[in-house]
């Protein structure tokens, strides 16, 4: 549905993108069918301060730390996914990226073929290439400081953890996007 135009009380679709315009949508702590109209910046606050708890991935594919470079790149091509969990029972001991990947075969990319290359990556260990040093959030964290960690860090990822690490979900870039966007989008959910 396109944004409410001004009669946000009779719900005419409008397909402008007027950022003055008002925004419904579902604010925590009203009852679940209650909306109410709010102004962008109103909107973009409720975004900033919604909790990492309500957005997180929870169904989250990790690795181990004895799993091979090929089986993760495997994992992300087909998963679509950038970012990968290192768990030892049930708690978070590294995460491996994309960028890890590139950067473990980069320096012998330019001598490889391609399977070559593939033969390498099963040789290393995913020990040997995941960050050990993780940058982690609760699931009481915002979004706000979410966001700005990420940026502060230049990450893509956040696992979230409870206080004992273990791993109970993961915010990436693009569900702060998507968050962001929903307000802009006129989603019923911000």
């Amino acid at each position: 549905m396109g944004r409410l135009a001004p009669e946000a009380g009779r719900g005419v679709p409008d397909s402008g993108r007027d950022s003055r315009r008002p925004v419904v949508c579902v604010v925590p702590g009203l009852a679940p069918n209650l909306h109410r109209v709010l102004n962008p910046e109103e909107a973009g606050m409720v975004v900033a301060s919604q909790r990492v708890g309500e957005l997180m991935q929870t169904e989250v594919v990790s690795l181990a730390r004895g799993d091979r470079l090929d089986l993760a790149e495997d994992i992300m091509r087909l998963g679509r996914v950038r970012h990968m969990p290192v768990v030892e029972d049930g708690l978070l001991i590294g995460i491996v990226t994309s960028r890890d990947l590139l950067a473990a075969s980069l320096s012998k990319a330019l001598e490889f073929d391609v399977a070559e290359r593939r033969t390498f990556l099963r040789s290393v260990d995913v020990a040997e290439a995941m960050t050990q040093d993780v940058v982690t959030i609760d699931e009481d964290t915002t979004l706000r400081d979410a966001a700005a960690l990420m940026i502060r860090h230049q990450i893509g990822c956040l696992p979230v953890v409870k206080p004992d690490r273990t791993l109970i979900g993961l915010v990436t870039e693009t569900d702060l996007l998507r968050a962001a966007l929903s307000v802009d989008d006129d989603s019923a959910n911000c």
